[in-house]
C-alpha cells in the first residue's frame, strides 16, 4: 500500500553483514543476499533464508574474494518468470592493502535454477561454491591503477528471461555507462548508454547506481544519476547530481534519455531504486521509483537530512 501500516517487528540476524538484498521465495521462504565481513580470511557474500514461521538461518557462501582485506558486493538479485531462477548481478570491490590506494572491481553473474540451493554460469555450467572471479560469468574487470573504477546497479530480465545488467566506468573527470547482455557465442554484448542521453548532457558523466526494470508491457526502463565531474571532485553527493531515464520501444536495442525533473541545481538528487518484480507482482507501465534528496554527509556518523522521495514515473 506505499505505507508502513502492516510492519511487523524488527529482527536481528547473522554477524557483520552489510548490503543486503531480499527475494521472496512462492511458498513466502524470504532469501536475502548480504556480505560477510571477516577479521583473518577474504569476505564474502552469504545467502540467508527464512521460511514461514521459522528464524533466519545461514544457508551458504555463494562469492569470496580473491583478496584479504576490505571487498565489497554490490549485488541485486531478480526471479525468473518460474519464481523459481534466481538471476544474481554483482560487482566486486576489492581494497587488498589499506595502505595502497589501488582496487580492483570487476562485474559478474551467475544463476540458480533452484531458489539458490545451486548455482550455474548463464549456460548451465555449475559453478562450485563459494565462487570466485575466475568461476563466474565474469561480464567486466578494471582495477584504479588504470584510473578506472567499475559499478553496477539492480539486474532485470525481459520477457524472454535474458539477464541485463548495467554498470559504468568512472575515470577521474568522466564515466561511461553500459548495457550488458549475454551473446550466442558465451560473452556479453556491451551497449554504450551515453549516446542516448539527451544532447545538452552528453558531456556529463553518466553512473549506474539505479537499476533497469521491464515495464507491463515488456519494455525496459532505466534509471540513473548523471554527473558533472569537471571539477574532479568526489562523484558521491556531488551537488550537480541529478536523475535521467531511458525508455526503450525495441526491447533495448536503442533508448530514448531524459532528465528526471524537479530538480534544484546545488541539490543533489541520487541513489535512485525503480520498482522492480518480486515475485508477487507485476511491474505497471508507470514503475515507481525512490530516491535520495539532499546532499550527503561526511561521515559514517553523520546524522543526515536529506529525504528519501517516492514517484512515480509517468
Amino acid at each position: 500500500p506505499n505505507d508502513s501500516s502492516e510492519w511487523g517487528p524488527m529482527e536481528q540476524f547473522g554477524s557483520d553483514l552489510t548490503y543486503p538484498t531480499l527475494l521472496c521465495a512462492k511458498d513466502g521462504t524470504l532469501i536475502l543476499s548480504a556480505r560477510r565481513s571477516h577479521e583473518d580470511k577474504p569476505w564474502e557474500l552469504e545467502v540467508w533464508k527464512k521460511s514461514p514461521g521459522a528464524e533466519w538461518a545461514r544457508h551458504s557462501t555463494i562469492l569470496r574474494s580473491d583478496r584479504m582485506n576490505y571487498s565489497q558486493y554490490a549485488a541485486s538479485m531478480v526471479w525468473g518468470h518460474d519464481h523459481k531462477t534466481l538471476y544474481l548481478g554483482f560487482r566486486i570491490y576489492q581494497h587488498p592493502d589499506t595502505n595502497d590506494m589501488v582496487s580492483y572491481t570487476s562485474v559478474g553473474f551467475m544463476m540458480s535454477p533452484d531458489e539458490g540451493e545451486t548455482w550455474t554460469k548463464y549456460d548451465g555450467t555449475p559453478i562450485e561454491l563459494p565462487a570466485k572471479e575466475a568461476t563466474v560469468d565474469m561480464i567486466m574487470r578494471s582495477q584504479s591503477a588504470e584510473g578506472r573504477v567499475l559499478e553496477t546497479g539492480a539486474i532485470g530480465i525481459n520477457p524472454d528471461g535474458v539477464p541485463f545488467i548495467g554498470y559504468n566506468v568512472r575515470m577521474a573527470h568522466s564515466s561511461e555507462a553500459y548495457l550488458a547482455t549475454p551473446n550466442s557465442e558465451g560473452g556479453w554484448k556491451h551497449l554504450y548508454l551515453n549516446r542516448f542521453l539527451p544532447k545538452g548532457q552528453r558531456d556529463e558523466s553518466l553512473m549506474m547506481a539505479g537499476g533497469i526494470a521491464f515495464k507491463g508491457n515488456g519494455q525496459p526502463v532505466i534509471v540513473s544519476p548523471l554527473v558533472n565531474l569537471e571539477d574532479g571532485k568526489q562523484y558521491w553527493g556531488h551537488p550537480t547530481t541529478k536523475l535521467v531515464r531511458f525508455d526503450s520501444e525495441d526491447g533495448g536495442a536503442t533508448f530514448t534519455g531524459k532528465l528526471i525533473g524537479g530538480a534544484t541545481p546545488g541539490h543533489p538528487q541520487w541513489m535512485p531504486s525503480i520498482e522492480r518484480p518480486n515475485g508477487f507482482n507485476e511491474v505497471p507501465v508507470h514503475p515507481g521509483m525512490i530516491y535520495t534528496d539532499g546532499d550527503c554527509g561526511s561521515g559514517c556518523d553523520d546524522i543526515l537530512k536529506n529525504k528519501v522521495l517516492w514517484t512515480v514515473l509517468d
